[in-house]
């Protein structure tokens, strides 16, 4: 580069500014004398048409127009010579700090930042993916956690349901001929829960796919050692409650059942109806209540998870805070796998633009194309015409 900027000095300078006005001078003197020939040359031909003797002067004209080209040319090189050279060191500088000419310092630089961003953008959405594979996993055992309470609770009322109902049954069945069977039967009905009773019930809530049979198992397990003491408390409860309810009532029973059977039939029929809608309008209310309790946990539950869900999402927020990422500028890039590739993106070019130029845009679009055509148009050896009705081959006659 110390070489190039030397020769920008005041010497080569004053060459040019020195030699430039003759130099001008002499060729602008060439140029208007060829001009002022060639134009009465054309306008004989305009006037009397071409003739044997005036296309002779012609070709000696276009002769001497090429001699003259040469001397013109030979007088300016020294001068244009030395501008051409100032252009080069002038641009050559220039090229050297652009940063989109290909090898320069700051080209290279942002290649190395090109690759960097790719680097980092990579490592970015390696992040975000694994970020979001954690969370939707971590989501994942949180709804089949809450699925399972739901699932093991509606099982549980399902099973305290049956065991009040049978007692109500059992209750509904006395006479005076069964009470002692019935009443024992009634009595010997537990109000303790089995402790292995939650490891017996097969739910029949699906695994999800990204949960392992490890992790399924030890949810389960987790879910059932929660709920296990509730259940004992409650199935004490609601049992023992209700056994207690119909024990206590028993006597009353036994005395309007002896009643009915001393009394005439009209009588004991009527003792019977009301006791029988009584205890029906009783167990009715009592199975109300309990669904309804059953219902208020089930909302509770659902509302518990919807927060659960919500504090889920403002947790993924906070640990997807990303890391210093460059700035950048993401633009797709088409990338040909192969030749066959170039047909497909020639068609969609064509459909989107191609059809729509004209003839003489066309023509200056593919003229590498086309001059290839005429090449083996021309092709002494064996030369090649394309057959189709939108091409014609016109003979391109020049004088020489």
């Amino acid at each position: 580069m110390a070489n190039e900027l030397t020769m920008v000095t005041t010497e080569n300078i004053s060459v040019i500014t020195q030699n430039a006005p003759q130099a001008y001078q002499n060729n602008k003197t060439s140029h208007d004398r060829c001009i002022e020939f060639g134009q009465s040359l054309l306008n004989r031909v305009r006037a009397e048409g071409m003739t044997d003797e005036l296309d002779q002067e012609i070709a000696t004209f276009i002769d001497r127009a090429r001699k003259t080209v040469k001397k013109m040319n030979d007088g300016r090189a020294p001068i244009t010579k030395l501008f051409d050279e100032f252009r080069k060191v002038f641009t050559t500088m220039e090229n050297d700090v652009d940063v989109t000419k290909s090898g320069s310092i700051p080209a290279l630089l942002q290649e190395e930042r090109n690759k960097y961003a790719r680097k980092k953008a990579a490592e970015e959405a390696a992040r975000r993916a694994e970020e979001e594979r954690k969370h939707l996993a971590e989501q994942a055992r949180k709804k089949y956690r809450a699925d399972l309470m739901d699932d093991y609770q509606r099982q549980f009322n399902t099973y305290v349901g049956q065991i009040l109902n049978g007692l109500t049954q059992l209750n509904s069945s006395l006479s005076l001929d069964n009470w002692d069977a019935v009443t024992a039967e009634m009595k010997g009905v537990s109000d303790v829960l089995a402790p292995a009773w939650i490891e017996s019930v097969y739910s029949s809530v699906l695994r999800p796919v990204n949960l392992t049979l490890e992790q399924q198992s030890e949810i389960r397990n987790s879910v059932a050692a929660e709920l296990r003491p509730r259940f004992e408390e409650q199935f004490k409860w609601e049992v023992g409650e209700h056994k207690s309810q119909l024990l206590a009532r028993l006597p009353s029973k036994k005395q309007e059942l002896e009643s009915a059977a001393k009394a005439s039939a009209e009588e004991a029929a009527r003792i019977q109806a009301e006791m029988q809608a009584r205890e029906a309008a009783e167990a009715a209310r009592q199975e109300q209540e309990r669904r309804e309790r059953e219902e208020q946990e089930r909302r509770m539950r659902e509302t518990a998870g919807q927060i659960a869900e919500v504090g889920g999402l403002f947790d993924n927020a906070a640990v997807s805070v990303p890391s210093y990422q460059p700035k950048t500028s993401v633009k797709k890039k088409i990338t040909p796998l192969n030749v066959e590739a170039f047909p497909v993106m020639f068609a969609f070019w064509w459909e989107e633009v191609g059809r729509k130029m004209t003839v003489e845009e066309l023509s200056k679009q593919f003229k590498t194309i086309q001059t290839f055509c005429d090449k083996r148009a021309n092709d002494k050896s064996s030369p090649v015409f394309l057959q189709d009705e939108n091409i014609y081959y016109e003979d391109d006659i020049k004088a020489k």
